[in-house]
């Protein structure tokens, strides 16, 4: 009976260590939790930006997709300067601006805002990026999400060519799993 007993237990052993790896992650101390299906190899720390915002980023690769994460805690002047729908588009549209030049991006979509039902604004945005080294690049499928307070880029990144045809459900799951702070 014991053997039994340790025989299933050594069986379930890879299904529990796969199940530890993926869920949701909290982005260190700012709030945001993310679904990911790989676990992160740092903890994310607070950097601050030009205007005093606090930044948190982290990313994990499962073999296939690089999943990387930014969390930002807008700065209070910035909060008091969104009062529109309006202003969070443009605020995310400068954001991913700004990330586009970063990574040098030389082609993409047009942004697809959504307004969702709880007050929090979404861009997707899906682009290549070619690297300065060589012809091969990266592409990249973004979504970012803004609610006033909290500003998110979620991005999942797989060597050009090497894209699943079908975004896979892991990265659809964690491209819309973004939960801010109440």
């Amino acid at each position: 009976m014991k053997k039994q007993l340790l025989s299933v237990i050594l069986a379930c052993i890879p299904f529990w260590l796969a199940a530890q790896s993926t869920g949701l992650y909290r982005i260190g101390n700012s709030g945001c939790s993310v679904n990911l299906p790989c676990m992160p190899s740092e903890t994310p720390l607070a950097r601050y930006s030009p205007d005093s915002s606090e930044v948190y980023s982290t990313y994990c690769d499962d073999g296939t997709l690089s999943y990387d994460v930014t969390c930002v805690k807008l700065a209070r002047a910035t909060q008091a300067a969104l009062k529109t729908k309006e202003d969070y588009r443009l605020l995310l549209k400068n954001y991913l601006d700004f990330l586009k030049s970063d990574l040098h991006i030389v082609t993409e979509s047009a942004y697809v805002f959504k307004d969702a039902n709880d007050d929090t604004n979404k861009v997707i945005l899906t682009f290549t990026m070619l690297t300065e080294e060589s012809d091969t690049g990266q592409e990249f499928r973004v979504q970012a999400s803004c609610n006033g307070k909290y500003l998110s880029v979620l991005m999942a990144v797989a060597d050009l060519n090497h894209f699943p045809e079908s975004i896979s459900e892991s990265a659809q799951r964690f491209l819309g799993s973004i939960v801010f702070p109440k």
